[in-house]
């Protein structure tokens, strides 16, 4: 009988020992629940991690640009989808932009198009033309394909592009890049137009680098694969930097906008020398905030070093947002702010600083440079 009330005795201690375990457990699962922002039980995915900031940072993001602005870089094709004439138009106005350059190059047909559809707005949109590169190994292409430039500078073509070349071959033809001698021969006939060749050539570095821990563009990998140019058949980084410098040594006589701060914003160090060594290489600076606004005092003194071979450029769906972001950059002093709607992390986890322009950088940036290199 004695045995039997010790062992009643012992359930009974070890079921109080058990409840109040629980109970404990159960407080310090909700302390780590308040404290980590989580449910402890589950592991947070870098996917789902979207930090607010805790910074509290003045906000002087100008409503208007400071002087008439000219996006030299926005894709609007031929406006026959998506957002109107007038629909840029309320957009422009509102945010003291004057011009959009359409960097979707058209056919002469499309220039045509184009033209019609923008004709009650003289002065407020121009376009590029472009060139059927998958033609390239026709015997015919370059006669062909010299009429067309023609044809698209009589119809108002201002340049020629946007061509992108990330690793594929022009027109997909392999070993076909910027210094391939028919293609080189595009760009003399461009320089003899006096148009100028809007050229992406490579990408991003981290876009070459191993999608791993280290990356620091994992975000933007992760969520579009097909960026990732890491161990496939493509010239790497500085492979495609030495391809685009061949084309501007061997084509003096044209002028080569190269997109998005010359593709190595992440060493303006580099995109100096080139600037230094070619007359005509001049950049834009679009789709760059997030690399130019993490390193504000190198680009401020870039920008001012450089300041006639800078043009601006978005390279974004045209929105008030967008814009007034670029201004925030260009002419104010506010700090760690976002460089892109939505998320921080999408471009790399980090904010975009301004640069306050001086006021004649400014205007040359946003205005006379581009202006001067199309004639408009």
């Amino acid at each position: 009988m004695r045995t039997k009330i010790t062992y009643l005795f012992t359930g009974i201690l070890i079921g109080i020992f058990l409840v109040a375990a629980v109970i404990v457990l159960g407080q310090n699962n909700q302390r780590l629940t308040q404290e980590r922002g989580q449910n402890v039980e589950n592991d947070l995915l870098l996917t789902d991690f979207d930090p607010y900031t805790c910074m509290v940072t003045p906000d002087n993001t100008p409503e208007k640009a400071k002087f008439p602005a000219i996006d030299a870089h926005i894709h609007i094709g031929t406006m026959n989808r998506g957002q109107s004439p007038e629909e840029f138009i309320k957009i422009m106005d509102a945010t003291g932009v004057q011009t959009l350059v359409n960097v979707s190059g058209l056919d002469p047909e499309g220039i045509k198009t184009f033209n019609e559809k923008t004709k009650s707005y003289p002065g407020r949109f121009v376009t590029y033309t472009t060139i059927n590169w998958k033609n390239l190994k026709e015997p015919d292409f370059l006669e062909t394909t010299f009429r067309q430039l023609e044809e698209a500078k009589r119809l108002g073509a201002k340049g020629v592009g946007e061509f992108k070349e990330a690793g594929f071959g022009f027109g997909r033809h392999k070993g076909v890049y910027t210094n391939h001698k028919i293609v080189e021969a595009i760009w003399n006939k461009c320089g003899e137009l006096g148009l100028p060749v809007s050229l992406h050539v490579g990408d991003p570095v981290s876009f070459y680098r191993p999608l791993d821990r280290f990356n620091e563009r994992w975000d933007e990998l992760i969520a579009v694969p097909r960026f990732l140019l890491y161990g496939k058949d493509v010239p790497n980084h500085d492979e495609y930097q030495e391809l685009r410098n061949q084309a501007l040594a061997n084509c003096p006589n044209t002028i080569f906008i190269c997109c998005h701060q010359g593709n190595y914003p992440e060493n303006l160090a580099k995109v100096a020398e080139v600037f230094d060594k070619y007359p005509n290489f001049y950049v834009d600076m679009s789709e760059r905030l997030g690399e130019l606004g993490r390193q504000p005092y190198t680009a401020r003194k870039h920008f001012i070093k450089y300041q006639d071979r800078i043009v601006f450029g978005s390279d974004r769906r045209a929105s008030e947002w967008t814009y007034r972001t670029h201004w925030r950059f260009f002419e104010t002093q506010d700090e760690y702010f976002k460089y892109r709607a939505g998320s921080i992390g999408m471009q790399g986890r980090w904010g975009c600083y301004g640069i306050y322009l001086p006021d004649e950088v400014l205007e040359k940036v946003y205005r006379k440079n581009i202006i001067k290199l199309l004639n408009l």
